[in-house]
């Protein structure tokens, strides 16, 4: 099975949700949408 170009920008989009979700958790603004943390919870 061979991955093409767009199977690779899947994957990296992917990764860097689960990347953004991570750094949610960590920070405690997967809490709720009220925290400080405005970028993460747009993101998310």
């Amino acid at each position: 099975m061979e991955f093409g170009w767009i199977n690779g920008i899947n994957m990296t989009d992917v990764i860097l949700l689960i990347l953004i979700n991570i750094v949610a958790f960590k920070t405690g603004a997967a809490e709720g949408f009220s925290g400080n943390f405005r970028i993460i919870n747009v993101l998310e």
